[in-house]
């Protein structure tokens, strides 16, 4: 459909004034908005306006030279570093080494696996805690092993537990003769098991190899067991304790 001219001409005239008005509009918004900011209070349950505010600016205080020996104290370097007091003890883990070793499980091992310190990288940390794992043998308690740590960390030693001993059997004991006569080699296990709840000789003649213990495929032979069934058998027919 054609729109005459005079229309045309009449329509544009109205969007230029309609565009005019809208520019007029957000100009005055906006103006609005500045003169009406100085109204505005923030508070913790948001932004109010409220037009009783004095909307002059404070004029504020001449700054004053500062009077020496009067100023707030300004300290550097205080303190103790927890960490710089555990490294000592740290260190001490790593080099001390327990008089009796055992000749099947080797010397007490003792590791330090993981260390604790810090809340902020400009914070001098006033706590400092680390772990250590420790491998007895069978010459030493736990409590023996808790006693000789104390005596020389300057660290709180606190235990885990005391309850899993190392066990061990004498090898001049019947049964270990028994086994070392028909050519098997007693060896130590640094695994873990019920046995260590035994508070009597103990020893642990299983079938398949031990070194398959606790991986991820552990696994054993049906000719491992029917082996180990007959070594049972050879070894306790006969045995007097």
């Amino acid at each position: 459909m054609a729109i005459p001219y005079r229309t045309r001409q009449r329509l544009r005239r109205l969007g230029t004034l309609g565009l005019a008005l809208l520019v007029l509009f957000l100009f005055s918004w906006l103006c609005w908005v500045i003169w009406v900011e100085r109204y505005i209070i923030y508070t913790e349950d948001g932004a109010v306006i409220d037009f009783d505010l004095n909307p002059q600016i404070p004029q504020g205080e001449v700054a004053l030279r500062p009077v020496p020996g009067e100023g707030p104290e300004i300290h550097y370097n205080e303190g103790e570093n927890a960490i710089y007091k555990a490294l000592n003890d740290i260190q001490w883990f790593r080099d001390y080494r327990f008089e009796k070793e055992s000749p099947l499980l080797g010397p007490v091992k003792m590791t330090v696996t993981q260390v604790n310190a810090g809340t902020q990288h400009n914070v001098v940390p006033d706590i400092c805690t680390f772990v250590v794992d420790i491998r007895s043998n069978e010459c030493y308690s736990n409590e023996e092993i808790f006693d000789e740590i104390g005596k020389n960390i300057q660290s709180e030693a606190k235990a885990r537990s005391f309850r899993l001993n190392s066990s061990r059997i004498d090898l001049e004991h019947p049964l270990i003769k028994r086994t070392i006569a028909m050519g098997r080699t007693p060896f130590g296990s640094p695994t873990l098991s019920d046995q260590a709840l035994m508070k009597f000789p103990s020893v642990k003649i299983g079938p398949g190899k031990s070194s398959r213990s606790h991986t991820a495929d552990e696994y054993i032979l049906v000719s491992e067991i029917e082996e180990a069934i007959q070594l049972y058998i050879e070894i306790l027919d006969g045995l007097v304790l």
